[in-house]
């Protein structure tokens, strides 16, 4: 097996640890599996094809073909986890109605590293954040090889580059280079941020009625408000990305309520804008074109940072709108309506 093709396997088989996949064991056969640590022994049973075979497709020929098999898979399961020479000893018994294989491990010695070759380049080379994310970067010269911290790592330097606007971030080399024959491992990991995209807010700031038809845009007009009720417009703003092919997926949500309480007697409205579950902000007016304006217009609402974007990807703000009470307050407004508009980003 070639370093490359030890490296590609290794990351599937670590995917393996912890499923539970179905039942450990087929009743025809049993395993016993003796000799290490637990966890290692969860990963040896995952990846054992004698342990994964239904019960009717296992005859005399097949199990034994099987059990051949599991020493090269038990050296396979316990790689991840650092050990490249262990000692097998296994053993297949008919007992009564089933059989039963056991397997002996002897992990053997851990492999430790030898030299770990990690570089950030790019506008991010002398980002602070990644400067601390090397600094304490869970690979390290002198200790055991466990593959899982080497994806940890790997993971921090990939959620540091979405979140700060590394969009074109990339690793120009990861790997982990073993050397069977002297028994030692050498990391490699040359990550390479591009430039840093700086954006601000997407911010939505149409009338609702705007992304409506005339049909529908006309039920928002605000007609005569009940003396001393309480009118709430609430609109549901949905970020989506568009997905060919499947469902689309919402990338955020942001939900305001513009409510507006009539005062009989001053004959002046009270109105207030909560984005979100905060008040955002308070009016006191008489005059019926503002209650109009607040009641149908958002300005300048924060929805994402563009960071968080794809530009090669399209998207669309979707509206919906609802009015309590219900026909109080809008001609022919029965229960909700819905608009939206699409929008491409560029950097």
């Amino acid at each position: 097996m070639t370093g490359r093709s030890r490296r590609a396997g290794l990351a599937g088989l670590w995917l393996l640890l912890g499923l539970v996949a179905g039942p450990l064991r087929a009743d025809k056969v049993k395993i016993e599996v003796d000799g290490v640590k637990r966890d290692l022994e969860r990963n040896i049973r995952s990846l054992l094809s004698l342990g994964q075979e239904d019960d009717d497709k296992l005859d005399e020929a097949r199990i034994r073909r099987l059990h051949a098999k599991a020493p090269a898979e038990i050296g396979e399961a316990l790689q991840p986890f650092g050990y490249y020479k262990p000692q097998v000893r296994s053993t297949l018994e008919r007992e009564g109605e089933r059989w039963v294989a056991r397997y002996e491990v002897d992990e053997g010695p851990a492999i430790q590293i030898a030299s770990v070759d990690l570089s950030i380049d790019g506008e991010g080379g002398n980002d602070p954040e990644f400067r601390a994310i090397a600094d304490e970067f869970p690979v390290r010269r002198g200790t055991t090889l466990f593959h899982p911290d080497y994806e940890q790592g790997k993971k921090a330097l990939v959620d540091r580059a979405a979140e700060s606007g590394y969009l074109d971030a990339k690793f120009e080399t990861s790997e982990v280079r073993v050397d069977l024959e002297r028994y030692r491992a050498d990391v490699v990991v040359h990550f390479q941020t591009g430039p840093r995209y700086r954006f601000g807010d997407v911010r939505f700031d149409p009338r609702p009625a705007e992304l409506l038809d005339d049909d529908r845009a006309a039920v928002l007009k605000v007609d005569a408000v009940d003396p001393g009720a309480r009118t709430t417009f609430t609109y549901t703003i949905e970020l989506r990305m568009l997905v060919p092919g499947w469902v689309d997926r919402t990338v955020t949500t942001s939900t305001v309520s513009i409510s507006d309480q009539f005062d009989n007697l001053t004959r002046r409205h009270s109105l207030s804008r909560v984005v979100d579950g905060r008040t955002d902000e308070t009016l006191v007016t008489d005059d019926d074109a503002v209650v109009q304006q607040w009641l149908t217009t958002l300005t300048r609402l924060p929805i994402i940072r563009t960071a968080r974007l794809d530009p090669a990807r399209d998207y669309y703000v979707r509206i919906s709108a609802q009015a309590r009470p219900r026909g109080g307050s809008i001609l022919g407004w029965a229960s909700s309506i819905v608009g939206q508009a699409k929008f491409t980003l560029i950097p």
